[in-house]
């Protein structure tokens, strides 16, 4: 398992937030994937998404994120997706989970133990990039790195 401190930079992002349990995530990359965009728009990246505890709940709060050719707007009625310019990370540790790391959950507490023994400390949220291959995802596990101890 190799962890290891780098950058995540996108831009021109589409995105939407829910609460959902954990293990639904692929529900949002699904709504994301059948988005329907207008002419000339395409997806040019990997999905992602965030991840954030929220207090006394089961369910996280997650923002999916689908990388896009251009900037674009939404109509005002459409206040469930946003677009979003850039999305900017310095510095973050990063984890790949096909490094035989079962969910990005547990991944999770591997890079807080890296971090604790590298004297780091990470934000709260996770960014999981979801690489598709075979069928399959490769999840790269980003948390931002907030300070040095």
């Amino acid at each position: 398992m190799k962890i290891e401190k780098r950058p995540l930079y996108m831009k021109n992002l589409i995105s939407f937030t829910k609460e959902i349990h954990p293990s639904d995530w692929e529900k949002g990359l699904t709504t994301l994937e059948v988005l329907e965009l207008e002419d000339g728009l395409y997806q040019t990246g990997p999905l992602f998404f965030s991840i954030k505890d929220v207090p006394d709940n089961e369910e996280k709060a997650f923002t999916f994120y689908m990388p896009i050719n251009w900037t674009t707007e939404f109509p005002p009625e459409l206040t469930t997706v946003a677009f979003i310019d850039e999305l900017s990370i310095d510095e973050a540790v990063l984890l790949r989970q096909a490094d035989n790391e079962d969910n990005f959950l547990s991944a999770r507490k591997l890079i807080d133990k890296y971090a604790e023994e590298e004297q780091l400390i990470l934000d709260e949220e996770t960014f999981v990039v979801c690489i598709e291959a075979y069928g399959e995802y490769i999840l790269d596990i980003y948390v931002p790195i907030k300070d040095v101890i």
